[in-house]
């Protein structure tokens, strides 16, 4: 509604005004009417306003046009306080040609009021969004220079140890204390390594080295090392590939996918339980599936077990270690290529990953001719070694 209404003749001055502007400005009609329009109570927030007002009423009766502004004026208790109104000055005539001016005005402080405070919400918001970014920056960083420190003497840990535990005439109690060492040394060492590979994930550092290679041998060679495990806990374990399955992809993080998905399905695959492993090529996508017999994952945790650190069993009673990075690690290495990993339910009882990559790399993507690449056998020995000495579901 109007909360300002106004008739102006040919020459700016006030004629009419309705009763809710005359009682906001505190005035009456008989002080105001005949006089310029500008020169009214209304108007007198500065002079700056007054001047302004003054300007559009002779831009209207010069140009004959229509004029809109937003302006503050003295509107409320009396003409002692603002308002802000939406304003607008449209000329007509009337029969005998003379101009007249219609004013008219909306109360829109609220609508302001809440505009700025959306505006201060906003950007407080910005801030806050700059603030996690930074300190998400620094977590990273911390991540990797921890990373880093960690490492190196991990790995000069563990060559000494190895070293002595490949003497054949070792103590037999000096043995048992030595692997106990190498364990934990290397899952210490498996657990810096995802650390390190987050932290150049987040900082943007890490793109697919994409070469030409054959999936289906990628797969059955990571796969054929978990053979004696499945051995020593009656594991029936099934894997099947085509013969080739030429793509174009990164051997190492394509060797990461599969190791890390393994890896998960032994963990919660009882003994005497069943892991079932496929790779097929669905039109330009490659796709590979790994299901188990353990006990699941609850649907309202289909997304959030990809997240970082995420754990489906929680507290310290949970049965079985490790950090919540690994099907991180998946998700990430697989949206780097362009592909995308689903969870369901399985045939087998348990959980079910099916990851599609695609089989060409993206147009104008370097590719090597060949890929000599092979993941070190370390990530393979930390894997095995963190399954052997974990206690079966």
């Amino acid at each position: 509604m109007y909360q300002f209404a106004a008739l102006l003749d040919g020459d700016g001055r006030l004629v009419e005004a309705n009763k809710p502007a005359l009682e906001g400005a505190g005035i009456t009609a008989e002080e105001t009417l005949g006089k310029p329009f500008w020169e009214a109570h209304w108007w007198q927030v500065s002079p700056e306003t007054s001047e302004q007002c003054r300007q559009d009423c002779l831009t209207v009766i010069r140009e004959n046009r229509f004029l809109r502004r937003e302006v503050e004026i003295y509107g409320e208790l009396g003409g002692r306080e603002t308002i802000m109104i939406d304003f607008s000055l449209n000329p007509t005539r009337d029969q005998a040609g003379r101009l007249w001016i219609v004013a008219e005005g909306r109360n829109i402080t609220e609508k302001k009021q809440a505009e700025a405070e959306v505006a201060r919400k906003t950007e407080q918001l910005r801030e806050a969004h700059e603030q996690l970014k930074e300190l998400d920056r620094l977590k990273s960083e911390f991540f990797a220079n921890v990373s880093h420190e960690l490492r190196t003497p991990l790995t000069l840990i563990l060559g000494p140890v190895r070293q002595q535990l490949a003497s054949d005439d070792l103590d037999p109690n000096l043995r048992e204390g030595l692997s106990l060492v190498e364990r934990n040394a290397t899952l210490l060492l498996k657990q810096v390594n995802n650390l390190l590979d987050l932290a150049r994930l987040e900082a943007s550092g890490m793109k697919p080295d994409y070469a030409r290679l054959d999936l289906a041998h990628v797969v059955r060679a990571m796969t054929s090392n978990f053979e004696l495990l499945a051995g020593d806990r009656e594991v029936t374990y099934d894997v099947q590939t085509p013969q080739t399955l030429p793509a174009e992809a990164d051997a190492d993080k394509v060797q990461r996918i599969v190791l890390n998905l393994l890896s998960n399905a032994f963990k919660f695959t009882p003994t005497g339980g069943s892991i079932r492993c496929s790779l097929a090529a669905e039109g330009e996508q490659a796709v590979f599936t790994i299901e188990d017999s353990g006990p699941g994952i609850p649907d309202h945790l289909h997304e959030a077990v990809f997240d970082r650190f995420r754990q489906v069993e929680g507290g310290a009673t949970r049965k079985v270690g490790g950090t919540g990075l690994g099907l991180s690690i998946v998700r990430e290495f697989t949206e780097l290529h362009g592909g995308r990993i689903s969870l369901d339910d399985g045939d087998l009882g348990g959980a079910r990953f099916v990851v599609r990559l695609p089989l060409r790399a993206p147009e104008g993507a370097g590719v090597a001719d060949r890929s000599d690449a092979h993941l070190g056998i370390e990530h393979v020995r930390q894997a095995t070694e963190e399954l052997r000495a974990a206690t079966p579901p």
